[in-house]
């Protein structure tokens, strides 16, 4: 069976395709996507935009920015399944409550 994939470095998706931003890297017979550096920078990348927030909650509510300090998250404001990516512009600091009425899966129980 001749194998597909000729290069077993990473591959730049299609200009035109939205996920462009995305890697396809093929390694031990798997293909895995490698999304803009999202991991390597990650934790520095939270504790800059968490600052520039001023360590609270920045989610308008009816007009109102929440202002919660406790349990903050970092958020993606264009996800990046939609081609979003790990930059400060498209990060905001959110309190869980607020967090998880973006994304309703992530609500805690009890």
């Amino acid at each position: 069976m001749r194998n597909i994939y000729r290069s077993k470095t990473r591959k730049k998706a299609k200009s035109n395709d939205p996920k462009s931003r995305l890697f396809f890297k093929r390694r031990n017979g798997v293909t895995r996507v490698v999304r803009d550096n999202y991991r390597n920078n990650w934790y520095a990348t939270v504790a800059e935009v968490l600052e520039r927030d001023e360590y609270e909650c920045k989610n308008i509510r009816s007009g109102l920015v929440c202002h919660s300090k406790k349990d903050l998250q970092v958020h993606h404001i264009l996800p990046l399944s939609k081609g979003g990516r790990t930059e400060k512009s498209n990060l905001i600091t959110l309190c869980h409550e607020c967090h998880s009425s973006r994304h309703p899966h992530m609500a805690r129980e009890g």
